[in-house]
């Protein structure tokens, strides 16, 4: 940021400069004959600074929009983690990516006590843990191929919080 504002206070005393070499040749038709040199100097920082500021803001938007999800094969899934670091899968997601996922009803009775159903605030999620171990009796390889990139994501998460300092006391 002061990088750009020292560019742009260069860029207009430079500008000064250059109109008063231009008054100072030529009275008013020098005025005139610099203004597109002033008009130079002056927008090419401008552009740059705010073509950067442009793609700053698309890459925080982005990682924004994505926080909380996890992509499965290119199908984004819900993630919600809570202060004891479990993380809950929301189950329409879930029911895109795997086919034989039981209907949300049994679902949710199969994984009573980590799970929440459907309300106005909340759409029905899953803790992990549970969805996994649920799923580990099932012998489809989809299912399996899920299972175990999930543990690979739930395990990497875990090393980047340690790398960071920022891991959940258990």
């Amino acid at each position: 940021m002061t990088r750009v504002l020292g560019l742009l206070l260069l860029a207009a005393v430079v500008s000064v400069g250059l109109l008063g070499l231009g008054w100072a040749i030529a009275g008013s038709i020098g005025l005139v004959a610099a203004t597109p040199l002033v008009a130079l100097v002056v927008t090419l920082p401008l552009q740059n600074a705010l073509s950067q500021a442009a793609l700053e803001t698309t890459r925080l938007a982005t990682a924004h929009a994505l926080r909380g999800k996890r992509a499965y094969r290119g199908r984004l899934i819900g993630v919600i983690e809570d202060e004891d670091g479990h993380w809950w899968l929301h189950v329409a997601d879930l029911r895109r990516v795997l086919d034989g996922l039981p209907d949300t009803t049994r679902l949710l009775a199969a994984t009573r006590g980590r799970s929440t159903p459907d309300t106005w605030r909340l759409d029905a999620h899953v803790r992990a843990d549970a969805l996994i171990e649920l799923l580990d009796a099932a012998h489809a390889r989809p299912t399996r191929q899920f299972t175990q990139w999930l543990r690979q994501e739930m395990a990497a998460d875990a090393r980047r919080r340690e790398r960071a300092g920022t891991a959940r006391p258990r």
